[in-house]
């Protein structure tokens, strides 16, 4: 009896010493495959902030530059702000018949990353339509959840007071917007930890629970792979593959009905659509049901521009001039046959 225990020991210690040598010889490989060489990578963005939030915005009045090199690409181009510290819209030529305000919410395809001041989607579009006032509130890698943020903690009314012809608010969505209101793994425990987060509760209501970080996101516990450059990277592909559920594009649905309610209520005569874009295809049919369900109305942009199409990407891979060129063009349409 005493052999069997001491036997079962034995091979138990064993199996758990292969185990451990196992997950460090293949830890030690894998670092080494995937040890990149970011000795001439740079970014400069004078007039970014240390900030994940669009409440305080960028640095105010200031003019500069936005530049960046890494393994994806690069880019180089002039960044300007207002006195609120938003990206500045050019090429608007006021006229007397203009009046009404327009507001661009989204990530970076609304920022305008990659691209000068007079190319953003706000600048190309401000002198195609009759709106007085344009205003580009766009961050990079920001999520539906930045918005909602803006307008529930912030008096957005005191750099943008309601005009008495009209208020239009537009959210520009992509795929990529549910794994940032969801929190995947790269986001939540990266370069997004800061970000603001909300969730479902029981009764399917929003609650804000601070960022991603401070609202625990993810359990100490499994915070531990952080540790491990495979364990990272494998939580970060698996959460990736996992976040088009149902109940994330649930969440991302409503938060966007959230961002109309809010909208509406500080600007009484406001109207709030959201702009789907060509990279849709994982969740766009699931969430045109829910904003239809929620009342949130849509624009459809999926067929404005082709993604797969080189000339329509800049070298970092982010829209080029070009894509909001059409989408501008496409907007001053669209805008002018709402209901």
């Amino acid at each position: 009896m005493k052999k069997g225990i001491k036997n079962y020991f034995q091979n138990a210690v064993l199996v758990i010493f292969t185990f451990a040598v196992s997950g460090i010889a293949a830890e030690f490989i894998y670092s080494k495959l995937t040890q990149q060489d970011d000795s001439d990578n740079f970014v400069e963005w004078t007039c970014g902030k240390s900030t994940r939030s669009l409440v305080g915005g960028y640095k105010p009045n200031c003019k500069g530059r936005w530049a960046l090199k890494d393994r994806w690409g690069s880019f180089d181009t002039t960044f300007t702000t207002d006195e609120f510290g938003r990206r500045v819209v050019l090429n608007k030529t006021k006229s007397p018949g203009d009046s009404g305000q327009l507001f661009l919410f989204g990530g970076s395809d609304v920022l305008g990353k990659g691209v000068n001041d007079g190319e953003t989607i706000a600048s190309q579009l401000a002198p195609l339509t009759d709106f007085a006032v344009i205003k580009n509130y766009g961050g990079p890698g920001f999520g539906a959840q930045h918005i909602l943020e803006l307008l529930q903690f912030s008096d957005l009314t005191k750099e943008a007071p309601p005009n008495p012809e009209k208020n239009v608010g537009l959210f520009f969505y992509v795929d990529d917007q549910v794994n940032r209101t969801n929190g995947t793994w790269a986001i939540a425990t990266e370069w997004g930890s800061q970000f603001p987060y909300y969730a479902l509760d029981s009764e399917d209501k929003l609650v804000f629970k601070g960022t991603f970080e401070s609202g625990h996101r993810y359990s100490p516990l499994l915070l531990l792979a952080k540790k491990s450059v495979l364990l990272d990277t494998l939580m970060s592909k698996a959460s990736s593959y996992l976040s088009f559920s149902d109940a994330d594009i649930r969440l991302t649905a409503k938060i966007l009905a959230a961002i109309k309610e809010e909208f509406v209520s500080k600007y009484k005569n406001g109207k709030f659509y959201v702009v789907i874009n060509p990279i849709t295809k994982k969740s766009a049919p699931r969430l045109r049901t829910l904003l239809n369900e929620f009342g949130v109305d849509i624009i459809d942009h999926t067929k404005v521009w082709d993604p797969a199409d080189p000339a329509n990407q800049i070298p970092e891979g982010h829209p080029s001039p070009i894509v909001y060129q059409l989408v501008a063009q496409q907007l001053a349409k669209d805008l002018k046959n709402l209901k």
